[in-house]
């Protein structure tokens, strides 16, 4: 069935989601999001939901919102995870079928993305916020305790797709642009770049669960009544067995791409030289020290993990590169600006490290 406006009401309360008396009363109001998946935001008096539905039925994707849905169902089902469901979209439904996602609807919060877009600032206590949330979620019991739960191993243990691209010599992805394959190209001719990244495969550790996408779109959040904001972490695609490091390296990349494409889309003149990747000291500091705290890290592991950490930040920014040339013919200066960064950060990833990790970021 291909949802629409038009035949979701019907739909919803076929699958038992909402009551004939609902959309008799008109307490429905139905709200469709245009992104890569039919996505649509149903707001009611009596709670809303957020539906999923996979355009194209491509057994990858199907796998990935299968993923989703089946840790959905797992925090919400299984009792020893009842720390996490706070932090997690409520599971509603999964229509096997017709590859559809149902979840709660929180009409009173918006994306960290768009916050910080407006604000050009940081909700008081996020970052913190965001550190503990990632630190619970990285929890080493819970591979097991979720794999026992789906009572199969359904927790995939691949590193991300950006530190294999050297050794695999090719994208994992049909090339939509040529902006792409020309950045692509370039990347290949930096003559040290593809040792860098083999080292970092050779040191993936999968040893948590990972979310896999942090940034902050995937991070929800509603006001915090003077204390500290409700954040709650959603799209859970990617999650699997993995590398604690990376979705700290992608927390870090966040702070970084807020003001990437502040300056990539601006049509005032920019020097690109002046974009820093270096996110600043009291966010930093911030979302490390709820880390820390939420986790309880021994003093002899932290060094390792930021070391890691700003490794892959290295990486996780030229991914960044091709995000923001999905849909390019060129590559514009800003992309020049961002391989230099990565490269930096790369090559000196332990002394980055250690002004973090002794908390002088």
């Amino acid at each position: 069935m291909d949802l629409s406006r038009e035949n979701l009401a019907y739909y919803l309360v076929r699958r038992r989601l909402i009551t004939t008396e609902a959309v008799v009363d008109g307490d429905l109001t139905i709200i469709e999001d245009h992104r890569r998946n039919k996505n649509f935001r149903i707001r009611s008096r009596r709670g809303g939901l957020f539906v999923k539905q996979l355009r194209l039925h491509d057994p990858k994707l199907v796998a990935e919102l299968t993923r989703e849905a089946t840790c959905y169902w797992t925090v919400a089902n299984e009792p020893s995870l009842a720390g996490l469901r706070p932090l997690v979209p409520g599971y509603r439904d999964y229509d096997v079928a017709n590859h559809v996602l149902v979840t709660e609807y929180y009409d009173d919060h918006t994306s960290l993305q768009i916050h910080r877009h407006q604000a050009k600032s940081y909700p008081p206590g996020s970052c913190a916020t965001i550190g503990a949330i990632l630190a619970k979620v990285h929890d080493r019991r819970l591979p097991e305790v979720m794999e026992r739960a789906m009572n199969a191993s359904a927790l995939s243990e691949s590193s991300p797709w950006v530190l294999r691209i050297f050794r695999d010599g090719r994208l994992p992805f049909d090339v939509p642009s040529d902006g792409i394959r020309r950045y692509f190209d370039s990347l290949r001719s930096i003559p040290d770049l593809a040792t860098h990244f083999e080292r970092l495969l050779r040191g993936w550790e999968a040893t948590t669960l990972i979310h896999g996408d942090v940034k902050w779109d995937n991070f929800i959040f509603s006001g915090g009544d003077g204390g500290a904001p409700s954040i709650k972490l959603i799209d859970w695609e990617l999650a699997g067995l993995g590398d604690p490091a990376w979705d700290l390296a992608c927390a870090l990349s966040a702070f970084y791409t807020a003001r990437f494409i502040e300056v990539a889309s601006s049509p005032a003149p920019v020097d690109f030289a002046g974009l820093d990747v270096t996110p600043d000291r009291p966010e930093l500091e911030a979302l490390w020290s709820g880390y820390l705290r939420e986790r309880g890290v021994d003093q002899e592991e932290q060094r390792p993990l930021m070391e890691r950490a700003m490794a892959y930040y290295g990486a996780r920014l030229l991914q960044t590169g091709f995000e923001y040339l999905w849909s390019s013919a060129s590559v514009p200066p800003v992309i020049d600006r961002l391989v230099q960064q990565s490269l930096g950060i790369l090559r000196q990833a332990e002394a980055l490290a250690s002004p973090v990790e002794r908390g002088e970021a």
